[in-house]
């Protein structure tokens, strides 16, 4: 894989996803506890887990929910990471990485180019977030939703990292070798670019991952 750089596919609803996923192996596969047309059940994701291939990481994306609410889900559905994608205060983060034991991944918005943008404000932020976190997940900010809309972000945006960084917002099989190129992240996120008619689709997986050897 090109520059060893670790994918994550998000969005999975159903075994048959995870059967696909484990043709192809990425490195972490997401599946959303958060409101969303993707969102799944605790009994969906543990049925879920228990197909997903040993070597893959699942991660469980929450969104301003309570913290024991994401601490019982997690251990209740055998999580090995968790993402944190809304608005959380730094305690709760703090304390689901202590209850859990568990990495967790904070997503930090970045505004797209339709939103005033003051760099020293948003970097503030994401510093303080970058302390806590074990890693950070930059998705666009964008239409008042703080990431899942498949648009991308300017890269140029991008700060120097002292922590391994995802980056998502409309990463697709086309671009993904140019985002690697340019941001050099620990990580790619993708979900709906790799859909047809809101379900996961092969073809698109499979040229995704031809693609990103090539980065």
């Amino acid at each position: 894989m090109g520059k060893n750089v670790k994918v994550k596919i998000c969005g999975l609803r159903s075994v048959k996803d995870i059967e696909v996923v484990n043709k192809y192996k990425p490195n972490f596969a997401g599946v959303i506890f958060a409101k969303s047309k993707r969102q799944v059940t605790i009994e969906q994701a543990k049925e879920m887990k228990a197909a997903l291939d040993k070597d893959i990481k699942l991660v469980g994306v929450f969104m301003n929910q309570s913290s024991d609410c994401v601490i019982e889900t997690a251990l209740d559905c055998g999580l090995d990471m968790i993402q944190l994608h809304g608005d959380e205060e730094l305690d709760i983060l703090k304390k689901v990485k202590k209850e859990t034991g568990l990495p967790v991944i904070k997503n930090i918005p970045v505004p797209d180019t339709t939103n005033d943008f003051v760099p020293e404000i948003w970097e503030n932020i994401m510093r303080m977030y970058e302390r806590e976190a074990d890693y950070i997940l930059f998705d666009t900010f964008s239409g008042g939703k703080s990431g899942g809309t498949g648009k991308r972000f300017n890269l140029n945006l991008l700060p120097k990292m002292n922590k391994p960084f995802f980056v998502a917002g409309g990463v697709d099989p086309y671009n993904v070798k140019e985002i690697c190129d340019r941001a050099n992240p620990f990580a790619v996120d993708v979900s709906s670019s790799l859909e047809t008619d809101g379900m996961k689709d092969e073809e698109k997986i499979k040229t995704f991952f031809l693609n990103l050897e090539q980065a």
